[in-house]
């Protein structure tokens, strides 16, 4: 079961909307999504098969990995609602002196090693 933390607010597949900071599971619970979703750079992975799969979703249009990049000015401030939303532990990160566009998660995912991306695509 993959877990995961929405780091803004999101719309679902199923049509759901999930609040920042809430947590979304592939579990059948509500809300939830289902096992082939590809969970975008807008959410924190929780639990290993979150981080599997968000590596392996890879950093689509994160051309230089800048964290801040696709979440808006919103990212590491308060909600409008005045509930802060904790910033990501795992997020992706550029490989330092790579000159294939290499990436690398942070935290518990970085034992994946890194990944290139190329016009959006992963290639591993």
């Amino acid at each position: 079961m993959a877990k995961y933390r929405a780091l803004v607010d999101l719309y679902l597949p199923s049509g759901v909307y999930v609040q920042a900071g809430s947590i979304i599971t592939d579990a059948g619970l509500s809300p939830d999504v289902p096992p082939t979703w590809q969970p975008p750079t807008a959410v924190d992975p929780i639990d290993a098969d979150a981080i599997t799969k968000f590596w392996t979703a890879g950093p689509a249009g994160q051309s230089n990995a800048e964290p801040n990049r696709s979440l808006g000015p919103w990212f590491l401030g308060g909600r409008w609602t005045g509930v802060p939303v904790a910033a990501p532990v795992i997020y992706w990160v550029a490989v330092l002196g790579s000159t294939t566009h290499q990436f690398i998660l942070t935290g518990a995912g970085a034992a994946l090693g890194p990944t290139n991306i190329v016009r959006g695509s992963v290639i591993t």
